[in-house]
């Protein structure tokens, strides 16, 4: 049917078989039979408009989903798990850097989460949040398990990891338990034995700073750095001499 309503134009037809081969027929057919109508209503003037709207209809249908790389929900859902799970089963540094080259069209939160604990687990923590800021840049969102994957890359830089909470709490996210472990570690591993305590109690819900010896000593067999945050605290020194 297609194909007789095209016939007159060359170019048409064209379009119409480019169609046929991309899954567009239906797109064409609704253009082809509108024209019909609006050649009825509004005469052979019209066509030279209508051959727009077909070509720029049929641009849109056939190239749009492959410029983005976009399929279904579904598909693109399957082809990041397996990203990820060959992400988890590399062996190097090298292996990683190779699959994200490899899928950097397709980069989203799971694929940058798992390549960051991966790149940690390899000794490459700083590689690790250069991966994190460029997928912040590129507008990938993260959610609070990246997030976490970033704070625990920060090793030693404090700093950037209580940065990190104050970004994660401005985009709405609340940090869990995940969070405060690798925040308390990396001030207690950096001798910011006090601002460990205060994430402590923070984490514990304790009555504040006055309190804090005895929230601790009432939750230390759950404090993340060692037996409790005084411990903590002193073996942070003992390090930094």
């Amino acid at each position: 049917m297609i194909s007789r309503m095209a016939g007159a134009s060359p170019l048409l037809s064209s379009f119409a078989a480019a169609g046929r081969r991309r899954g567009s027929t239906k797109t064409l057919s609704l253009f082809l039979n509108s024209s019909r109508l609006l050649r009825m209503f509004f005469g052979r003037s019209c066509l030279p408009l209508l051959w727009w709207v077909v070509l720029f209809g049929t641009h849109l249908r056939v190239t749009t989903p492959l410029a983005l790389g976009r399929s279904s929900p579904k598909r693109r859902r399957s082809r990041s798990m397996e990203i990820v799970k060959r992400l988890k089963e590399s062996r190097s540094r090298d292996e990683v850097a190779e699959l994200l080259r490899a899928h950097d069209s397709v980069l989203d939160m799971w694929i940058v989460t798992t390549a960051m604990g991966r790149l940690r687990r390899f000794g490459e923590a700083q590689e690790a949040l250069r991966l994190f800021d460029r997928s912040k840049a590129r507008g990938i969102a993260l959610n609070v398990f990246g997030y976490n994957a970033a704070i625990s890359a920060c090793g030693r830089n404090w700093r950037r990891a209580l940065d990190l909470l104050d970004e994660l709490k401005e985009r709405g996210f609340d940090p869990d338990i995940i969070t405060y472990n690798a925040l308390i570690s990396a001030c207690a591993s950096a001798g910011e034995w006090q601002k460990a305590l205060a994430l402590w109690d923070e984490l514990s819900g304790g009555e504040g700073e006055d309190d804090s010896s005895s929230s601790s000593e009432s939750s230390s067999s759950s404090f993340p750095c060692s037996s409790s945050p005084q411990s903590c605290g002193r073996r942070a020194s003992m390090t930094g001499r």
